[in-house]
């Protein structure tokens, strides 16, 4: 009976280890590469952080919250990646990438008023 509770035991540890160790995908998520780093960008009058450092190759999730209902803001274009995005007022917005070559890359709003820099390192 010992051998059972502790064979359970192991089983749990071993499940729990898997659950937080990062291996796990959230539901939803497709495929076997890696997870995508989150950032938090806030949208009211500017984009904070107004600079994002990437890896180059690494999953990229950016949750765009727009704090207010311009229509400046209404959308978060990155013209050289080729990523236009509808910006939801009061609510997280994902826009996912890979990056696949290194450099500077702007985005902007829809009126290119504000901008911000994705900066990805090799």
């Amino acid at each position: 009976m010992t051998h059972t509770i502790r064979a359970k035991a192991v089983l749990v540890g071993l499940i729990m280890a898997l659950l937080f160790s990062g291996c796990a995908r959230q539901p939803g998520q497709k495929g076997t590469g890696p997870l995508p780093r989150e950032i938090k960008v806030k949208v009211n009058g500017e984009y904070s952080p107004g600079r994002i450092k990437a890896k180059l190759g690494q999953p990229l999730r950016l949750l765009f919250y727009r704090e207010e209902d311009s229509d400046c803001t209404a959308q978060v274009v990155f013209p050289e990646l080729k990523i236009t995005t509808k910006l939801a007022v009061k609510q997280e917005t994902p826009v996912e990438l890979v990056p696949e070559k290194g450099g500077e890359f702007t985005f902007v709003c829809g009126m290119d008023m504000i901008q911000g820099k994705l900066v990805v390192e090799r």
